[in-house]
């Protein structure tokens, strides 16, 4: 009787957490249309340049950021330091990017996933030879 009611325990107690489990964002990929709001004058960005990221996702994690409009991005080395909230599809953190030129940026993104689409907010920090905030940008509604 004891193994019955200990059995008939464990599957309630799965069921329970299965079905109140937190599954977070699809795979795939979702698009985030950014507007420059402010660029430095040491940055090839200027304040109102517009540009696209995409953004690669497989178990609720980010596993790339692809974009046409950042000259040289999809040919730097990127580690990507950002962490889904799985109950409310909000990104935070960043990724550290270090060009072929020996510098090194922390592009910092702030934000929610909604359907196929990514708003929200992020900046770029020149990490080195000096520690300079380069850019910050908005993602816009790209309907």
């Amino acid at each position: 009787m004891f193994k019955t009611n200990t059995t008939f325990f464990v599957i309630i107690i799965f069921i329970f957490s299965y079905i109140t489990s937190v599954f977070g964002i699809d795979d795939g990929k979702y698009v985030g249309a950014f507007k420059m709001t402010y660029g430095h004058g040491q940055s090839t960005s200027k304040k109102g340049d517009t540009g696209i990221f995409t953004f690669h996702i497989k178990n609720n994690k980010i596993y790339k950021v692809t974009t046409p409009d950042v000259e040289g991005w999809n040919r730097n080395a990127i580690h990507y330091k950002f962490k889904i909230n799985p109950s409310s599809n909000e990104l935070d953190g960043y990724c550290s990017v270090s060009d072929t030129n020996g510098s090194n940026y922390d592009v910092y993104m702030k934000g929610i996933f909604i359907e196929n689409n990514f708003a929200g907010e992020g900046k770029v920090i020149a990490t080195s030879p000096e520690s300079v905030l380069l850019n910050k940008f908005i993602f816009e509604n790209i309907q």
